[in-house]
């Protein structure tokens, strides 16, 4: 029901009552979302706005109604001009080896989460309480935190690449393994990868 877009995180409502019920849930794990956290809503939901509103209230976010369109994400505020985002203005796609591959060119916020049915390469750093999510490999050009999850279908053969790998959990197919440290590891390149039926991570000195 969340999807990270450029203007914040996007509450998509296709039940409402569950919907409501999900999104206090993950509020209230402060682990996964930071802190004044722009929440968005579509003005075709607007019905809802006051629910949804005391709940970003309560835990210190924000929440704005907007008119959304597949590209094109227009914020409106009381007191404020509109501020218009485009979904991929900084995205691109490319397909290689027969596998799209989707290239990110931002720092990925805390609270979005970007799932695609390919590749992904993020320019940029993956900020504590976001996630990834690629059906294929996923490399990171920067300091790699948060949720990561190569193989989305299943397959244990993909690999996650990232300038500092520092995520608090790593998924590749079906295996998956937590990062309790704290330690930064910035000069380090490091490659995730599934041997054995466990996620192997090494320094990687080919990049």
């Amino acid at each position: 029901m969340l999807k990270g877009v450029n203007g914040g995180v996007l509450i998509e409502i296709k039940n409402f009552k569950e919907d409501i019920t999900e999104f206090e849930e993950r509020l209230m794990n402060k682990s996964f979302f930071g802190k004044d956290i722009d929440f968005l809503l579509k003005e075709k939901d607007k019905e809802y706005y006051k629910d949804f509103l005391k709940i970003t209230d309560k835990f210190g976010h924000n929440l704005y109604l907007i008119k959304y369109k597949e590209e094109v994400v227009v914020v409106k505020e009381e007191k404020k001009e509109e501020n218009h985002y485009s979904n991929s203005e900084s995205d691109e796609v490319i397909d290689k080896n027969g596998m799209e591959t989707l290239i990110i060119k931002r720092t990925i916020r805390s609270g979005q989460r970007i799932e695609y049915k390919g590749n992904i390469v993020v320019v940029g750093d993956l900020n504590p309480g976001s996630e990834l999510i690629a059906d294929g490999d996923v490399y990171i050009f920067g300091r790699a935190r948060g949720i990561i999850h190569a193989g989305n279908g299943g397959n244990n053969d993909n690999i996650i690449l990232a300038l500092s790998l520092e995520a608090n959990q790593i998924r590749i197919g079906n295996i998956f393994t937590k990062n309790d440290s704290e330690e930064s590891k910035s000069d380090i390149v490091e490659k995730a990868y599934v041997e054995n039926d466990k996620i192997i991570v090494v320094e990687y000195k080919y990049l």
